[in-house]
């Protein structure tokens, strides 16, 4: 039986593995791997994961040679980092060994950078040196669109393939089976004594780009407070009262929520990352947000959703994905904002419509058995 070696870091890259170590593998002789929070996440989960950083005695190309040898590995599958080379060192080492490699998209986002020796808060020194040092055998990625963004990139086509997106296939089954008692007792919880009840889906703009929305023109904090603002002066045309759920990244830390967190006379706030993530999505009335993955599983959750680019450059393009592909357009300016804060209030904003491929994981396993 062939020995596939799993590995992922940040929380979008644990994922698509996670997804791929749950289904995939029954083929293969699987072993899993991973570091920081996708390691969290897999013991969370009860899955049988071992540290890499326990295997290596550094994060290096040599290291990742000496462990792929001493596992007897055939083949690498990874998700990707933001600022992390781990997975990188696992693609150069792979090629070292003529072991093939895959990676597994699974955002829409800094296509090319991911490839490159730069980290995503690196993106400004990429820009002016668009290159991928760091490239496995194949990469899978969501649909054609991120194909063409890809080659746009400069990775050659030869090695992109358009698989569909294992995580999302898995959680739009995952997601029905949320049970009422659990959104009662979020809905309980959070919104006991309101009506309605937002959730506001935190991302690590901050942590990863750098502070003061120096490259998209926003970070999650000026975005929070100007959905606060809005809100707070539409909540003050309505009957009832309104909850709102900030749900921080799992990158981010919880503090810097705390002091942002000051009730109005129409608006409740609460901090939230402990509850289940399907069942918060699934119990509230609407999802606010910047571009994150928790935008994309609330609209195929059937959720009304928000996209605020508020201050995105205009030299950048816009990183939400449903806008691109003419799904779901990104409120930019405060009028726009207190119109779609306002139609979800009155129950008239409804959730966009989205479909996507639900054989991912099947297509990923042709891709990999071609490479064995």
């Amino acid at each position: 039986m062939k020995r596939v070696l799993l590995f992922a870091r940040d929380p979008g890259g644990a994922n698509v593995i996670q997804a791929l170590a749950t289904g995939l593998l029954k083929s293969y002789e699987g072993l899993l791997y991973a570091k920081d929070v996708a390691l969290e996440r897999f013991q969370k989960a009860g899955l049988q994961v071992k540290n890499i950083e326990q295997e290596v005695e550094a994060i290096s190309i040599e290291q990742m040679e000496i462990f792929l040898k001493s596992k007897q590995i055939d083949l690498v599958v990874t998700g990707t980092s933001a600022d992390d080379r781990t997975e990188k060192y696992l693609w150069k080492a792979s090629e070292h060994l003529n072991i093939p490699s895959i990676a597994i998209l699974d955002q829409w986002i800094n296509y090319g950078i991911r490839f490159s020796k730069y980290g995503v808060n690196q993106m400004e020194d990429y820009e002016k040196n668009r290159r991928q040092e760091y490239l496995p055998t194949c990469i899978c990625v969501m649909d054609a669109y991120a194909k063409e963004k890809m080659e746009e990139e400069g990775v050659p086509s030869d090695k992109i393939k358009v698989t569909g997106h294992p995580y999302l296939t898995e959680f739009v089954q995952a997601v029905g089976k949320v049970n009422e008692a659990d959104r009662q007792e979020f809905r309980e919880k959070f919104g006991k004594n309101t009506e309605k009840i937002l959730l506001f889906a935190s991302e690590p703009i901050c942590k990863t780009y750098g502070p003061s929305s120096s490259y998209w023109g926003y970070d999650e904090e000026t975005i929070f407070e100007c959905f606060k603002e809005q809100l707070e002066q539409v909540a003050a045309q309505f009957p009832f009262a309104v909850s709102v759920v900030v749900r921080p990244h799992p990158k981010e830390d919880l503090d810097k929520w705390q002091k942002r967190l000051k009730d109005s006379s129409y608006v409740s706030y609460f901090l939230d990352r402990q509850t289940d993530y399907k069942v918060a999505m699934c119990s509230v009335d609407g999802v606010v947000g910047m571009s994150s993955m928790f935008l994309l599983e609330s609209t195929l959750c059937g959720k009304p959703v928000i996209s605020i680019q508020k201050g995105l450059k205009p030299e950048r393009e816009n990183p939400f994905i449903l806008e691109k592909i003419g799904v779901l357009k990104s409120a930019r300016t405060s009028e726009q904002i207190r119109t779609e804060i306002r139609e979800l209030l009155r129950n008239e904003k409804k959730a966009a419509a989205w479909n996507i491929p639900m054989n991912a994981t099947e297509n990923i396993q042709k891709v990999m058995e071609a490479l064995l």
